[in-house]
């Protein structure tokens, strides 16, 4: 099995600091060559805010997803808890909620079951997926990847 993407994404609500927002999100791609990765900003309205920016970063090359994952890990990432925190979708493709304003005032990584959130979602490849065995394989992957 191996990590083949993962996807970064949040949602700019009218009133937040865009720039504050987007910093942090360069910031997680510390080490990475920005122009090897596909950042993407949408704007849109919603329900309730009539001003909306989507940022989202797809990030594909395995040398900058171990550097995404160190950074993570650098801003304290416990592992235990992103494992608890992880949902699957029916390709077990791996979704994590990391609190947006944790990350924003504390530069702390922290995964949560929340709303105002930046959203990850890892896409692991392999032959014989299960949820048992990408929980077990993004373990190891995380544990290796904190002692790069």
């Amino acid at each position: 099995m191996r990590v083949s993407e993962v996807k970064l994404s949040v949602i700019v609500h009218e009133g937040e600091d865009y720039n504050k927002i987007k910093e942090k999100v360069l910031d997680l791609l510390e080490g990475i060559d920005k122009e090897k990765v596909d950042i993407i900003e949408n704007r849109g309205e919603g329900i309730v805010s009539s001003n909306l920016i989507y940022i989202s970063v797809k990030i594909k090359k395995k040398e900058h997803i171990h550097t995404f994952f160190r950074n993570l890990i650098k801003r304290g990432l416990d592992i235990d808890r992103f494992l608890d925190e992880m949902n699957f979708d029916e390709d077990y493709n791996i979704y994590v909620r990391l609190d947006k304003s944790y990350l924003l005032e504390k530069d702390k990584v922290f995964p949560l079951y929340g709303d105002d959130v930046f959203h990850l979602k890892i896409s692991i490849d392999g032959y014989g997926k299960d949820k048992e065995k990408v929980r077990d394989f993004f373990e190891r992957y995380l544990k290796e990847v904190s002692n790069l």
